[in-house]
Order: structure tokens, then C-alpha cells, then sequence
């Protein structure tokens, strides 16, 4: 093989490498960046109210600290709590439209954690492998329609921006069910992929139409 050819390949392979690896740490770094400025901000704001402590308590520093994260707790339920109610969810969308969405990559980073902690279930009910071409590969999807002659749609999400994907369908013979959590599966996704052997060894389940 070329020279140029192995050392393209292998600059290419780094390449991927790289950014998945970015893509998957992103959403931790952005939860402690996040973390760490709401810590520091409260913590400048409620000055006064720390030293006091600090100099009235044996517990000092510490108990500042224990302060400031439980300040930030029920700052972060009391926000929830609004967002929840009608006029705090419109004022959400608006200043998230006006101030939010231009930011370069915002809505990029939003996707991306989103599903990953929201807490909230999928919408999928079932997991499957497919077998789409006449041979090996195979593809992970969630399933979105049974057919009357056992064949599979499969919707399997692009990754790590899973708001898009490919419409799969896969005859009966060339699906298998996976006994594995649409969460989990949705997990491998936002990861690039990592985890898919979970995915893949996961119990086979019997045909919906089977069972």
C-alpha cells in the first residue's frame, strides 16, 4: 500500500477518533462547566452571607460550600417549577429564541444533552438489529410499524445528533428484537456508538406478531 494512501488512512482514523471521543465527553463538560459557574456565581453573590458563617461556624469553609449547592438545588427546582407553568414556559421559548438559539452551536449542544438527561422516556417501545442488504451489515434501530407480512420499519437515528435518521424496512427473516431499553440503545447513539455491543448481545426477543 502507498505511503500516502496508509498515512491519509491514518490521518483520517485520528480524525474520527477525535471527534468522537469530543462529541461524547461535550455533554459531561458542558453539565461541570455549568456547575462549576453557577457554583461560583452564588457564591459571589451570597458573599457577606458565606463569611458570616465562615467566621460563626467550626464547620467554616465546608458549610459555605454546602451553602452555596443547596442554594443552587432550589434555584434550579424553583426555575423548573416555573418553566412548568404556562407563562414561564413562554418566557423560556421567547428569551431561548431570541438569546439562545443564535448562539453558534446551542442548538447543537441542546439535541445532544437533551436526550441524554431529560429523565424522559422515549417515545420508541422497541429496540431491533436489522439486517437491510443481502449480507452482514446490520444497522440499530427503534421500530416503528409492523407490517401484515412481518416486515419491519426501523427509524435508526444519525449520531451523536439523533433529531434525524434513516427509514429502514427490514423483511421478518432479517430483524431480531432486542430485550434492551430504548434509553440505553438511545445512549449508544448519542456515544457514537460506543456501547453497540450491549446492543448487539442483548436477548433476542420473539416476533411481536410471533409472541
Amino acid at each position: 500500500m502507498p505511503y500516502k494512501e496508509v498515512l491519509r488512512g491514518t490521518k483520517s482514523f485520528a480524525k474520527d477518533a477525535i471527534l468522537g471521543g469530543l462529541t461524547f465527553l461535550l455533554p459531561f463538560g458542558i453539565l461541570i462547566f455549568t456547575f462549576t459557574w453557577l457554583f461560583n456565581l452564588l457564591t459571589g453573590l451570597f458573599a457577606p452571607l458565606i463569611q458570616l458563617i465562615v467566621d460563626n461556624t467550626r464547620s467554616g469553609k465546608f458549610a459555605a460550600e454546602v451553602l452555596a449547592i443547596l442554594l443552587l438545588i432550589t434555584g434550579c427546582f424553583l426555575i423548573g417549577v416555573f418553566i412548568r407553568t404556562r407563562a414561564g414556559g413562554l418566557l423560556f421559548g421567547w428569551l431561548e429564541k431570541q438569546l439562545l438559539v443564535p448562539v453558534p452551536g446551542y442548538t447543537f449542544i441542546k439535541e445532544t444533552v437533551s436526550p441524554l438527561f431529560s429523565g424522559k422516556k422515549t417515545a420508541f417501545k422497541h429496540v431491533a438489529v436489522g439486517r437491510p442488504f443481502d449480507n452482514e451489515t446490520r444497522v440499530v434501530g427503534f421500530v416503528t410499524d409492523i407490517h401484515a407480512d412481518g416486515s419491519v420499519t426501523l427509524l435508526s437515528p444519525t449520531s451523536p445528533n439523533v433529531t434525524s435518521g434513516l427509514i429502514w424496512i427490514v423483511p421478518a427473516g432479517r430483524v431480531e428484537f432486542k430485550d434492551i431499553s430504548p434509553d440505553k440503545a438511545m445512549r449508544c447513539l448519542i456515544a457514537c456508538g460506543a456501547g453497540s455491543a450491549e446492543v448487539l448481545s442483548a436477548p433476542s426477543l420473539p416476533h411481536p406478531q410471533e409472541a
